[in-house]
C-alpha cells in the first residue's frame, strides 16, 4: 500500500502542481481613490503568465491597461494653481478666479508588473483541491496620462459652469454629464520633479497587495474574482492635488481594481 500511495503523481496522469503553467484573462473595473469622485464604467483589460513553485507558490507576469474616469459634484475653489484649469496647459481653459469649475477626468494607463501569488489554502498538507484562495504581492512600473474635459471643442470656448447648482452632488453629477462633451482635450497637471516621463505619458514605480478566488472549471479552465490595491506614489492619477484652501494634498492616490478573471492551466 505504501507504494501505492508514494508513487509520482506522473504515474497517475496528474501533473504536479510545481510544474503547472496558466494562462490568464483578466477583465473587470478600476477606480481612483483621489481628490476627485470615482466615475462609471470604467475599465480595465489584462493578460498574465503564471508558473507554479510548489504547492503553494506561485509567480505572474502580468500586462494590463484601461481608462478610469473621474468627475466631482461639487465646485472647487482650487483650481487656479491647476493647470489644466489656468490656461497653461490650454489657452482655450483660461478660468479665472470668478469662474466655477468641477474637476473631472480620463486617466489611460498601462503596467506591467511582478507578482508573488500565496495559496492560503494549501499551506497546509491537505486542501485547496478544485479552488484556490489567495493573497498577492508585487512590484512594477506603470506608464499613465491623465486628461481634462475643460472646455467645449464644438464651441471652442469654456464650460459655463455657473449655471449648474450645486445643491444635490448627485444631481449635479448628472447635469454635468449632460453638459460635458466627453473630448477630454486637455492635459491634465503632472509631477516633473518626482516622476519620470515618456512623452505626455508619466512613468512611476508601482507596488501592489491583492487577493482572489479561484475556481476549477474542469482540468485546464478556471474562473475566478480578484482584487488589487497599488500604491504609487504619485498624487496626480486624477489630475487634481490642490485643496480649496490653494495648499497640496498630503496623501497620494491610489489606484483600485476589481476583475474577473479566466485562466488555461497546462
Amino acid at each position: 500500500m505504501l507504494l501505492v500511495t508514494d508513487l509520482p503523481a506522473q504515474y497517475y496522469g496528474v501533473q504536479p502542481q510545481s510544474e503547472t503553467w496558466s494562462l490568464g484573462l483578466k477583465v473587470g473595473n478600476a477606480m481612483i481613490k483621489g481628490e476627485v469622485q470615482p466615475e462609471f464604467p470604467s475599465y480595465q483589460v489584462g493578460l498574465y503568465g503564471q508558473k507554479s513553485l510548489g504547492r503553494a507558490v506561485d509567480v505572474r507576469l502580468q500586462v494590463q491597461g484601461g481608462f478610469i474616469y473621474g468627475l466631482n459634484g461639487t465646485p472647487s475653489a482650487g483650481f487656479m494653481n491647476n493647470p489644466a484649469w489656468n490656461g497653461t496647459n490650454n489657452p482655450l481653459a483660461a478660468y479665472d478666479s470668478l469662474d466655477m469649475v468641477y474637476d473631472n477626468f480620463r486617466m489611460e494607463f498601462y503596467d506591467l508588473s511582478f507578482l508573488f501569488k500565496l495559496n492560503l489554502n494549501r499551506l497546509g498538507a491537505y486542501g485547496g483541491e478544485g479552488w484556490d484562495l489567495y493573497a498577492l504581492a508585487g512590484v512594477g512600473a506603470m506608464l499613465y496620462q491623465t486628461k481634462v474635459d475643460a472646455y467645449n471643442a464644438a464651441t471652442a470656448d469654456r464650460y459655463r459652469f455657473e449655471g449648474i447648482a450645486a445643491n444635490d452632488p448627485r444631481q449635479t453629477r448628472q447635469k454635468l454629464r449632460e453638459l460635458l462633451d466627453g473630448e477630454y482635450e486637455t492635459l491634465a497637471e503632472q509631477d516633473y520633479y518626482n516622476s519620470s516621463h515618456l512623452g505626455k505619458y508619466t512613468v512611476n514605480t508601482l507596488f501592489t497587495l491583492g487577493g482572489g478566488i479561484k475556481f476549477m472549471l474542469g482540468t485546464h479552465l478556471a474562473l475566478g474574482l480578484e482584487g488589487r490595491y497599488n500604491f504609487i506614489g504619485d498624487d496626480l492619477l486624477d489630475g487634481q492635488q490642490w485643496q480649496d484652501s490653494q495648499n497640496i494634498t498630503p496623501e497620494a492616490d491610489r489606484l483600485l481594481s476589481a476583475s474577473l478573471l479566466l485562466e488555461y492551466v497546462f
